[in-house]
Parts: C-alpha cells; structure tokens; sequence
C-alpha cells in the first residue's frame, strides 16, 4: 500500500524544523509581540493559497488518500470530470454514443462490491454526494449540479433504466466505445484476461509455469512449460456463469521433444468449475473439471510439427461446456501432467466465449432505447456543466471569507496568547538558574541564565578529575577483562594459548560451533533412528533397517532340481535257449546261468530361481506388519526375471482391517510393467510414494501384485497352508483373488483363496539411497569378421530358429540358411536376440547390406532387425527387408517369435538400394519409422495408437534374422548377405 502522510499531522523531525523557521515565521520566539498581527494576515493569505490547492487536489492526490482512509475509489469519477471539464459540452456532439457511454461507464468502479447488472446510476450518484461530498461542504454552493444528479426526472435515472436491461452485465462499459453499434446484436464477447499471452503478467505470478516472449502463435509471447514427470497447472480468471449455458473454449499449443506414458493425455485443457459459498469468508467449493478431448492429443511424441493437421506445427484444443445445476463460476484449466516425462509444450491464444447470441430481451430495441435516450444523457451532461463552471468562483469566495476572519481576530485575544508564551518562557528560565546555582528563586532573565552558566560553584568542579581519572581506569579494567574473555573462548576452542583476540575471532569461534552443533545433532538423529530398527532379528530380514518385510530374505534360497539320465534298456537275458519240456541237470544249468541286462540311470541336481507364478488376473495380496511406528514412502517386491505381461502389471498398498480382514486401497501405483528389469537374477523393484505417510505399530498392510493379460513370476519361498485355532486375519500370508482385470477398491475376507503355495516376499518402508538407473546412450555392434561356418554362435545373441535353419557366415558376412532337399517347399528362419539390452525406451537397430539379391528369388525369408524385444523374443517390432527386380520392399510388422512374418502394419516398395545400405527401423515414443542410410522412408512408419507393443525396461532389447527358401529341385534361394549389426540409444 503506498503510504500517505495525511494533512495536519506532523512527522516528530517535521514539527522541529518548522520551530526553527526564521523570524517572520509564527513559530519564531524571537519575533516580537507587534509583529503577530501581519504575520497573521500574510499567514491567511498562505492558508488560502494551501485551501485552493487541497480543493484542487481532490481530482489527484487526494483520491488515494481517500482510498486509505475508506475504501472508496474515486479515480473513476476523477477521470469523468477531467474529462467533462477538458471536453466542451458543445462539442460532445461530434462524439459517438460509444464514447458517451464509455465515460459514464467510469461510474461503475467507484462503489466497492457493485452489481453491473442492478447498478442505478442516480441512486450510486446521491449515495456519493451525500456520504462523501456534501459532508466536506464542497458542494454547497453547487445546488444546481445536487439536483440534476439527484432529480426524479434526471436523464441518470433514464440511464439506470439500461442498466437494469443488463447491457452492463454482459460486457464492461467502459469497452463499449470499442465496439460498434453494428456489433451489439451478435455480441460474443472474449472473457479470458489477456489470452494471448502478452506479458508476463498473463501467467499470474504462477510458479509452475513460464512466460516465454520470445515464442508465440501469431505474435511473441506465450505460455511455456517444461515437462519433468510432475503435474503443472495454470488457470485462468473466472467467469460468472448460469445453468444450462454453453461455454466454448479452446487454446492452441505447440511441443518439441516431448515422450510421455503411453494411453495418456498429458496435454490438456478442462473446464473447472465450481459454487461460491454462502458465506464470503469461505473459499468456493470446487464441482468437476470437465476435460475438453477434442482433439485428443494421445501419447504425444516428438514434435507437433509431425502431427497431421498441425498448423505451423500448433494443434488446437476446443470443445465446449455446458454450465450444469450449482455451478456459479468457471475457469479454464491448461495442464502438462504428470505422464510427460519431458519435452517443453508452449499454449497460446487461448478463447473462453459463451455460446450463441444475447438473449433477446438483452438487444431487442437496445439501440432505439440508446438513440431516446441519447438527448436526455446530453441535457445532463449540459447542466452538469454548467454547475462545474461555478467552481473557480465558489473556490475564490470560500478563501476571502477564511481570510477576512483570521485578519479580523481581536487584539485582545493576540495579546492574551503573547502574554502565556512569555510566561512559559520565564518558568525555563528560572528552572536553568536554579539547577545549575543550587538554589530557588523567580524572575530570572536571559543575562540570568548565562550568569548562572559563567559562574558554576566550585563545590559542583572539585573532584571531577579525580572522578574521570577513576571511571577511564575502571574503563580500562573492563576492556581488558574483555580480551581476556575472548582470549580465553578462541584459546578454548582451539586447544592452544592465543592473545590479541578481537570480537570478529570470537564469532568466527561461534559460528563454527554452531556448525560443529547442527552435525551433532544429525548424528544424534541418525543413532536414534538405528536405535528405534527392529532388533534380535537376522540381518538379512532386510538389508535396509527402515523397513518391515513379509519375511526374512535369507529364506529366499535357490531351489534344488533333481533331474534324471542314463541309457540302456532290460535286456531279455541269455543262456535259456536249451529248456524244453524236460526238466534235467541240462535245464537247471541253464536256469543257474541265466543273466539280465540292464539300463544306466544317473541323478542330476540343479538349483532354480524361487518363484511363485502369479497367475494371470490374479491379484496376490501379501502382508507386512508394522512393528513400530515407522515413515513409508517405498513399497518393493523382487521380480522373477521373466517378462511381465503385455497387456498390465498393477501394483497398489491395501490396509488391513485385523477385525475383518478386509482389505482397502490406499495407494495405486497404475500399470508398473515397465519399470521391471528382467534377466537371470531376482530383481529388487521399488515403487516410491508421492509423500511419506506415517504409520502407527502393529497396523497391517498388503502389498497387491495383478497380472493382466499374463502370468507373472515373483520372488517368493513355499509356505503350507495352516488352519488356525483362533480366528487371525489376515488368514494367510499371502492372499489370491482370482478373475481381476483392475485392482478393487475393496477386497473381503470371503473373496479370498487362503490356500497359496507360496510367500510372496514384499516390503514397506523409507527410501534410502538406491543405484541410479543408467539412462547413458549405448551403441551396440557386431561385425562377422569369422571363418566360414555354417553354424555361427556368440555368447552375446540367443538364437531362435526352425527345424534345420542355421546361420551360415560367408567372407564376413552372415545369412540364415539350412539344407537342400528334394521336395517340399521349405523356408528357414533363423534370428538372434542380443542378451544386453540398450538404456532406454527410444532406440533403433540397423542392419547393413553385404551384397545384393538374386532378382528372381522374390518371396523367400527376409532380412530383418528387430526392436522392443523382450526378454525371450515373444515381444517386438521388426523391420523386414527383401527385394526383387533390382528394388527393395520394406516392411513393419509387429511379432510374438522371432520365426515368422508377424502382423504387418506398413509396406512401401520399390526403394533402390547398392551394396552397403543401411537399412533401419527406430522406436520414439509410439512412432516406428524406417530408415536407408539415416534418411526416413516415405510412408514406411507406423503409429501404436493402441499401445499394442509394451514400452518400458523388460523391452529393450534388439535383434537381427536372416532366412532362406529351398524348393524342390535342390533350388535354394538365399536373401542378400548381412555385413554387421548395430543397436543404439536414440537418446541425445
């Protein structure tokens, strides 16, 4: 608020300068008591001259003095009657009706809290002379102005009458000499502040957005965020709205380098909307946010410059809403939410319009009214005049009546004041001399006083330098003890004998034990939290001591396999050809000689993973226990290594109610699938909360796991199902729901199957510092500079392949091939998955040519590289290659093996190619595009709008095939050799 020092008070420095004024001043002591009468009279003549300007000052300074004090903004009638006084009335008839209205359409702000839609002119006009003017008598000698205002028959009353139609309801008056008078019978006017983002001052002081003036739609400026995995929001000043209108909104925005969450819309503008309450102290009540879909930006990727129907690269979001019952007010709502892992996205002229045209009875008639009424605003504006140009003379009388009084007081009543001035100048006096001469008396003069000073007794003198001499060695004392203070406190701390010491080596002391204090008391907090961790338990019930586990790890011990061999059969023995019918010594040697063979038999023991296989649609609840008060914000689990299944893998916490057993959603972590790593080993997965949650001992909670569209493997140990004594819930460690598709917000107890195999091992707990994922792009090569061999193998590719297929390496050069036969038509396929995956979701794999085809081997098995492989090639997006008549046909096919076409999604033919092109299939976000030699295939690109491929860690593998085709004949047609392999991050 801007200060205002308000007339007749003083500032305590104010009041004693003006005391020091000089002697023609009525504040001098030395001026003399015949001097007060003209000093009086050009006093009055300066007054009048101060009392002129104040008056004057009420159409400028003096507005924001009033706005202080009451509350009450004048600037708007201040401009009216700058205006009207700059503005002959004679002319105002050159001036539009717009412009008329427009001036008096300042009145509207002046009374705090106004309703333009029942604002009454007259009525404002008459509370405002009554309670603010006429009370400073300014207006008494304007009658003739008091009553055009304020007559029944004044044209303001004809005024109020427009305003009651609602014409100032539906758009600001002082807009209207803006707008044509064609134009009122199709109003449709914007009510967003500032929608194009011009200033910085659009964003609202919004930290979660930026102001960008340097990017825009159609002209610099611009709202600007930048996308990181967290929600940003900005919203729009609110519109007053009425049930059953229709409000049109849209607003145009532009991306770069976008990815986000597949099956989401990040980017989005809704209509929020809500009531305001009864009571003005209360904040309103939110209702809904309607989202406007249309279009739908679904997964976004890249750039909007690719997307069709972009304009220069800007999308536009426009849809409608329709106000329903309880909704008083609406915003618009832009969001980039929390599925946009990065990219920056830019909104611009944005538009919040109501629908349709005014209600007729807002326009019907509206300009013959203005026309009837125009003369009668004219006439007002006449008189209205004609009082304001009494002013200068209504001013001039009001100053020489002010002065003729203060020119006129009686000499009597001056000289009574001289004489108490010169009174309470004797008391001073006499009050000096008596205190500095030790005795009483009255009278005393000026001379008095500087007597008195000259002459001071000498009982007052004796002593004094002793008395100073004593206090500067008690001074002295004092400092030293001082520095021998701050000696002592830095000699203290640093444990050696110092001297000289000032103030500043003792704060630099303080400061560092200050620090030394603040590292204590971490300490101190670090030894109480490892004092509060579980004790007399094993280690390895959890390496992190801030979390309660389903069970101990140790109990997660390989499994041991027993695996059966040998060779062999029972023989049917020998030596009993001679029996016959007889039985003689010949027979019974036989019987004594007689022998078995028989088979070999070894046992093998292996070791496995311990898993339990959750089955698909199957939620597996399992419970931990809380054996003290604890912070969660991390739940875990150990995923088996396996892929998880394409379709989802919900994650979500439940409480459990130990009276029932029932248990409740309190978290869901959504669709997880692609956060699971996968591989040979138990891998620890952990899945943060967004803030920490505190949890009392012994309360009881299950983590839920909820395979869809799969099995899923976890870590986890057999367990026997118990039939307890006593009724405990939860019943089992683990609990199973069967037939789930999404995760239920409640489960009961007699929903459940408590006879699981197997203990799921899970965790909740607090977060410590975990091994970043390493997101660093990677290249991934291999050349096939080997021997010639038709069985080629590498520790780095796991092969997958048909009866008899091989890969078969030529001059360095490599091709799936097999055996010729005689008859039969047979194609041999032949692919292999690279074991180490690359970093991160957008990447690509290339394959480069080492010769040619033959032109009449058309049809045969392709070359391929494949991209967003799982972990055993059931999962992928391959890029095949083949060719025919010296042109090459691309095509993209989404597989479920490595050893077959797959579904094919785009096919473009005839590309030329030579011998060492390099061809390749890269993966942004849900856009699949070819390439020959980093150059995009025109029409060789596919979109996953229905998120048919999985993207997250468990697909980020790659991988080549090769195929040929023997027909009968001992034809063999063998596809264009490869001469290397390459997989690589596309990530900047």
């Amino acid at each position: 608020m801007t200060a205002v020092t308000r007339r007749g008070q003083y500032a305590l420095g104010d009041a004693n300068l003006a005391r020091g004024a000089g002697e023609t001043s009525l504040y001098s002591p030395n001026r003399s008591n015949l001097d007060w009468q003209s000093s009086l009279a050009e006093t009055a003549q300066d007054a009048g001259d101060k009392i002129r300007g104040a008056i004057e000052g009420v159409l400028d300074g003096a507005v924001q003095e009033i706005y202080d004090l009451t509350g009450i903004d004048l600037s708007s009638i201040v401009n009216l009657l700058n205006q009207l006084l700059t503005s002959p009335l004679d002319s105002l008839g050159s001036v539009g009706l717009g412009d008329v209205l427009s001036v008096l359409g300042q009145f509207l702000p002046f009374l705090p809290g106004v309703d333009p839609s029942t604002f009454d002119p007259a009525a404002a006009a008459t509370q405002f002379i009554n309670s603010i003017l006429n009370p400073t008598g300014l207006l008494a000698n304007w009658p003739q102005l008091y009553q055009v205002i304020t007559g029944a028959s004044g044209a303001l009353n004809e005024l109020g009458e427009l305003f009651q139609q609602g014409l100032f309801g539906q758009i600001n008056p002082g807009r209207l000499g803006q707008i044509s008078a064609a134009a009122i019978d199709n109003l449709n006017p914007e009510t967003l502040d500032n929608p194009g983002f011009d200033t910085d001052a659009s964003i609202r002081d919004n930290e979660e957005v930026e102001w960008d003036g340097t990017f825009g739609r159609t002209r610099p400026g611009s709202m600007k965020i930048v996308a990181d995995g967290t929600t940003h929001t900005a919203i729009s000043n609110p519109l007053r709205v009425v049930a059953s209108r229709t409000i049109n909104v849209e607003i145009w925005t532009y991306y770069a380098g976008v990815t986000a969450n597949p099956g989401t819309t990040p980017i989005r503008l809704s209509v929020g909307a809500y009531q305001n309450p009864v009571n003005a102290i209360d904040p309103p009540i939110w209702v809904a946010d309607t989202l406007i879909p249309a279009p739908s930006i679904v997964s976004p990727a890249g750039n909007s410059i690719s997307v069709a129907g972009n304009v220069d690269g800007w999308i536009k979001i426009v849809g409608s809403y329709t106000v329903p019952a309880g909704v008083d007010r609406v915003v618009n709502k832009v969001q980039v939410t929390e599925d946009c892992l990065s990219g920056t996205v830019h909104f611009d002229d944005g538009s919040r319009k109501r629908a349709g045209l005014l209600p007729k009875e807002y326009v019907e008639g509206l300009l013959a009214d203005l026309a009837a009424h125009a003369a009668k605003i004219q006439a007002t504006l006449n008189k209205g005049w004609e009082a304001l140009t009494g002013l200068p003379a209504a001013v001039d009388k009001t100053v020489d009546d002010l002065k003729a009084a203060l020119q006129n007081i009686p000499q009597a009543n001056i000289a009574g004041l001289a004489a108490a001035l010169a009174s309470a100048g004797q008391d001073i006096r006499d009050a000096i001399v008596n205190a500095i001469t030790g005795g009483s008396g009255t009278g005393h003069s000026t001379a008095d006083v500087i007597a008195a000073l000259l002459n001071i007794p000498q009982h007052l003198i004796n002593g004094l330098e002793d008395d100073l001499a004593e206090a500067g060695d008690a001074i002295a004392d004092v400092w030293d003890d001082v520095r021998d203070t701050w000696n002592k406190v830095v000699g203290g701390y640093r444990r050696t004998t110092v001297t000289g010491q000032t103030s500043a080596d003792v704060e630099e002391v303080m400061i560092s034990v200050g620090q030394e204090i603040l590292v204590a008391q971490e300490s101190t907090i670090t030894l109480a939290n490892q004092q509060n961790a579980p004790r007399n338990v094993p280690f390895w019930v959890s390496p992190n001591r801030f979390e309660e586990v389903s069970f101990p790890r140790a109990l997660l011990q390989p499994v041991p396999t027993v695996g059966s061999g040998g060779g062999g059969s029972t023989g049917t023995g020998s030596g009993l050809g001679v029996l016959d019918a007889n039985w003689n010594a010949e027979e019974r040697d036989a019987v004594q000689g007689h022998t078995h063979s028989a088979p070999s038999h070894t046992h093998v023991m292996g070791f496995a993973k311990p898993l339990y296989t959750i089955p698909a649609g199957t939620l597996a609840l399992t419970a931990v226990t809380m054996t003290q008060d604890r912070l969660v914000n991390v739940a875990r689990f150990l995923a088996g290594g396996g892929t998880p299944p394409s379709t989802a893998l919900y994650v979500g916490i439940y409480s459990i109610d130990p009276a029932t057993g029932t248990m409740t959603l309190v978290y869901d972590y959504g669709d997880q699938k692609g956060n699971i790593n996968t591989g040979a080993d138990l891998y620890e997965t952990a899945l943060t909360l967004p803030n920490d949650v505190l949890v009392d001992a012994g309360s009881m909670f299950a983590v839920g796991i909820l395979p869809v569209g799969g099995s899923f493997a976890v870590g986890a140990v057999r367990r026997q199902p118990i039939s307890t004594a006593a009724l405990v819930y939860p019943a089992a460690a683990t609990e199973l729901v069967s037939g789930q598709s999404s995760l239920p917000s409640t489960v009961a107890n007699g929903s459940m199957d408590h006879t699981s195999t197997h203990r799921i091992w899970v965790s909740l707990g607090q977060a410590v510092d975990s091994v970043p994922e390493d997101n660093s792009p990677v290249t991934l090569t291999m050349t096939f500079n080997v021997a010639n061999t038709s069985n080629w193998s590498s520790p780095s590719f796991q092969q997958y392949g048909n009866a008899s297929s091989n890969f078969t390496v030529d001059n360095g050069q490599i091709y799936g091939g097999g055996p010729t036969v005689l008859f039969g038509d047979v194609t041999y396929w032949r692919s292999a998955l690279c074991l180490t995956p690359v970093h991160t979701n957008d990447h690509m794999a290339e394959i480069t040519l080492g010769t040619g085809w033959d032109d009449n081997a058309y049809g045969y098995a392709t070359d391929r590289a494949y991209v967003r492989c799982n972990s055993s090639g059931t999962s992928g997006v391959c890029l095949h290659v083949d060719a025919t008549g010296g042109a090459v046909r691309v095509r993209i096919a989404t597989t479920t093996d490595l050893v077959s076409i797959g579904t094919v999604r785009a096919t473009v033919s005839g590309i030329p190619y030579v011998v060492g092109d390099r061809f390749s299939i890269r993966a942004v976000g849900n856009v699949y595009q070819a390439y020959r030699n980093d150059d995009p295939i025109p029409g060789a690109v596919w979109t996953d709008s229905g998120n048919v491929v999985p993207i997250g860690k468990a697909w980020r593998r790659t991988a080549f095939g090769s195929g040929s085709r023997c027909t009968n004949g001992f034809t063999r047609y063998a596809p264009a050799h490869i001469d290397s392999f390459k997989a690589a991050d596309l990530a900047a």
